[in-house]
């Protein structure tokens, strides 16, 4: 069974090659619409949800802010650069500008489907911003930070190894870290603002 997409777009011209490329690409789309008032009921329908930020009177980040958790993940694709870390927090899975080459959609796509996080390249230089980060996300580096491997963390904390592997891969995202080794070279310098917020 392909991978069903919902395409929330308001620009024809764009939601008509949004859907060429998917299908291009043996996706299937399951719905387009224009309003994120149309989306939500397609929550649960579809496997992910590409979504432009400005959709006319309505935005695509408060879409993604009400999105049901049970919800397919959301892909950012936009004009905008600037609302990367609004994004990631409120917990959409993808971010590709309009502007990027064509495959980067789909690079992303399939990273999501994965259960991956994908931020444009070119974004992943912004600042890092601990506040970004969930509480789990916060427990998880620290014991990141404490040399603990991912095993070591799931058993540690109560959960899945795949779930560590998705904080680990969310908080990646969110603070732009690139290389081998980025990630623990953050929670070091940074462990003492890992605190969880709810502790």
């Amino acid at each position: 069974m392909t991978n069903r997409v919902l395409i929330v777009e308001d620009h024809p011209m764009v939601r008509h090659g949004l859907r060429a490329l998917i299908e291009a690409a043996g996706y299937t789309v399951h719905a387009e619409v224009t309003r994120a008032r149309d989306a939500l009921p397609l929550a649960s329908e579809v496997d992910v949800a590409v979504v432009d930020i400005g959709l006319g009177a309505e935005s695509g980040l408060e879409l993604a802010r009400t999105w049901p958790k049970e919800g397919a993940p959301i892909v950012l694709f936009t004009m905008y650069d600037e609302y990367v870390g609004a994004a990631l927090a409120a917990g959409v899975r993808g971010y590709v500008l309009k502007e990027d080459p064509k495959e980067r959609l789909l690079e992303c796509l399939a990273a999501v489907l994965r259960g991956e996080v994908f931020v444009t390249p070119e974004l992943q230089s912004l600042p890092a911003d601990p506040a970004q980060l969930t509480p789990m996300e916060r427990r998880v580096l620290q014991q990141v930070a404490d040399h603990q491997t991912s095993r070591a963390i799931a058993a540690n904390l109560s959960i899945t190894l795949r779930t560590v592997q998705n904080h680990r891969a969310n908080a990646v995202a969110k603070l732009g870290l690139r290389g081998p080794g980025a990630l623990l070279r953050w929670c070091l310098e940074h462990v003492h603002e890992l605190q969880p917020d709810d502790d």
